[in-house]
């Protein structure tokens, strides 16, 4: 069933409105001379009211919207073909002032099935016109038939005929272009290499503009290089060249429009660009000579490449009966290119800013975890070096301790470069790999800087990833060391609740406090340049909150942050990448 909106619906409807016309008009010209035609008058004054009855009974029936078009519309033009082969019959036949009748046919089967119904038409209506000639001249012997008329009203129709087929022709091609582009892959999936993607557009661009060869030349602002793509059924070839190479790649003149030359070879070729009201001609040499000897370049069109990133040009080789149009189509193919190699330098700039802020993630994590282990373990050496000489028994406990601390710092480093490889390491059991990795952190801070360390950590009910497992980690440990190695607390306890997205830690100890008293928030802090920094800057980059309530009796330290999102890699997920 046909829409509203389908173009055979439109067409139907116009030939409908143009059948009332052609009918009314028709019948006010016979009125105007009521002695024309002399023969068969009142035939054709009823096959006049007949059709215009006809043209009336259609409309409705074609503005229905259950009717079939496509059915509808070869029967009604049968019908007209009969109507008006018979009223230019009875109205003088080939002289008939209704010969426009076959012109409005005619263009009616171009507009319901372009070249193939306007050839048919045409060729029934000259057969239907030579044999009323035929007719008229030999067997009715009449003296109206005029040979002069015939030859002219034939030539007229047949000329007619061919023009509508060129113009059906040329609207079918401008359709399956603007088709082709519409058709123009996305590329939302940029993980192929940019070469993959690159030849891919240009290849089907070629296809698309029907060009047997291809160059695209760009220089990219942050690259001292130019780059050149040539294609060709044969050869793809992407090479890097000095800038200056083939320099000015075009005419000084053409330096800022789209053109296009069929003799580029020429000394004083005739180039037709484009301007800002339409075209304009030129006459020179379009390109750089060895440009032009390097790939034997003779037809061209030539379009820019104008990206945020990037200058260059496109150019189409070979292409013959090039065309104004075929220059303003390349230009929107110049667009879709120039799109993609857009959003490939986008991802590129985003990749780069997403590992500059991975290894600024891994050094703040390093600094954080063994650097500052081996900075105890290092003070910790100071003390049992002066009880070897008091206290000899004292001090091979105290190395035991530390070789212990090391082994587990060891394990830690070592969890930390497994999760830096590219496949997962295998999934633990529930929620025992967190916890055991908070107990092995609290153990450690016991040893390490010989206070009591209390954790309590609600049932965690929710998957976390090692990136979000780390946050956790790495806020609590900066939190103990803190009270360990500035407060010089005797006891600490910590508080762990995790929902959905989102971490609550609450770290309390009797140690001297903070060099200010009272309750402070994270923006107090950061304006009054207060508080533990490493803690501030990891919970500002959580975009997290900190209260700290400080007192010469200890301190207490309220976080809460925000879950880091989960990243999803290509959608493949195994339970390896989580933690329970």
């Amino acid at each position: 069933m046909e829409t509203f909106y389908s173009p055979r619906i439109r067409t139907e409807r116009l030939i409908v409105i143009g059948r009332i016309i052609l009918a009314v008009l028709s019948l006010l010209v016979m009125w105007l001379d009521p002695y024309y035609p002399s023969q068969h008058g009142a035939t054709a004054y009823a096959l006049l009211f007949a059709y215009l009855g006809y043209a009336l009974l259609m409309a409705p029936l074609i503005w229905a919207s259950s009717v079939r078009v496509d059915r509808i519309g070869l029967v009604t033009h049968i019908i007209d073909i009969v109507i008006f082969s018979s009223q230019v019959y009875f109205t003088k036949g080939v002289n008939s002032p209704f010969f426009a009748y076959f012109v409005f046919a005619i263009f009616c089967a171009a507009l319901r099935w372009q070249k193939k119904g306007t050839l048919w038409t045409a060729l029934a209506f000259l057969c239907l016109f030579i044999g009323m000639g035929l007719s008229m001249e030999g067997i009715q012997n009449t003296h109206d038939f005029e040979l002069n008329h015939f030859i002219i009203h034939s030539v007229y129709l047949a000329a007619t005929a061919l023009l509508l087929v060129y113009l059906t022709s040329y609207e079918k091609r401008v359709r399956t272009e603007l088709s082709k582009l519409h058709d123009w892959p996305s590329y939302t999936n940029t993980s192929s290499p940019p070469q993959t993607l690159i030849r891919d557009a240009l290849t089907y661009a070629t296809e698309v503009m029907n060009a047997p060869r291809l160059l695209m030349i760009w220089e990219e602002q942050e690259e001292p290089v130019r780059h050149i793509i040539y294609l060709s059924p044969e050869k793809f070839q992407w090479q890097q060249i000095l800038p200056e190479t083939y320099e000015p790649l075009v005419a000084q003149h053409l330096e800022r429009s789209d053109f296009l030359c069929q003799n580029a070879a020429h000394s004083s070729a005739s180039v037709l660009l484009t301007v800002n009201k339409g075209f304009k001609n030129w006459r020179g040499t379009p390109l750089h000579a060895e440009l032009i000897a390097r790939y034997n370049i003779d037809q061209v069109i030539a379009v820019l490449l104008d990206g945020q990133k990037f200058q260059g040009r496109l150019l189409f080789l070979d292409k013959s009966d090039m065309n104004s149009d075929d220059l303003t189509f390349s230009g929107l193919i110049a667009q879709q290119l120039k799109t993609l190699m857009d959003q490939l330098a986008l991802q590129q700039h985003l990749q780069r800013n997403a590992a500059t802020e991975e290894r600024i993630k891994m050094a703040r994590d390093l600094h954080d975890g063994v650097l500052q282990t081996l900075t105890g373990i290092a003070l910790q050496i100071e003390t049992v070096k002066r009880q070897l000489e008091k206290d000899t028994p004292m001090a091979q406990q105290r190395l035991t301790e530390l070789q212990a601390i090391i082994i587990e710092e060891q394990r830690s480093l070592r969890n930390f470069i497994q999760k830096l490889k590219p496949l997962p390491s295998a999934a633990d059991s529930l929620q025992s790999l967190m916890e055991r990795r908070l107990n092995n952190l609290v153990e450690t801070i016991r040893q390490q800087w010989r206070i009591a360390v209390e954790v309590d950590i609600q049932p965690i009910k929710i998957f976390l990833s090692h990136s979000q497992a780390d946050d956790i980690h790495y806020l609590l440990r900066e939190s103990l060391i803190n009270s360990a190695k500035h407060a010089q607390a005797s006891q600490v306890t910590a508080r762990i609740a995790i929902e959905a997205d989102r971490v609550h830690i609450e770290v309390e100890d009797n140690g001297q406090g903070f060099p200010f008293q009272g309750q402070y928030d994270l923006a107090q802090l950061t304006a009054k340049q207060l508080g533990p920094k490493t803690l501030m800057a990891r919970v500002m980059t959580l975009n997290g909150q900190l209260i700290i309530h400080s007192s010469n009796a200890g301190a207490r330290l309220e976080i809460s942050a925000p879950l880091r999102p989960l990243h999803h890699r290509a959608t493949q997920f195994t339970r390896a990448n989580y933690i329970i």
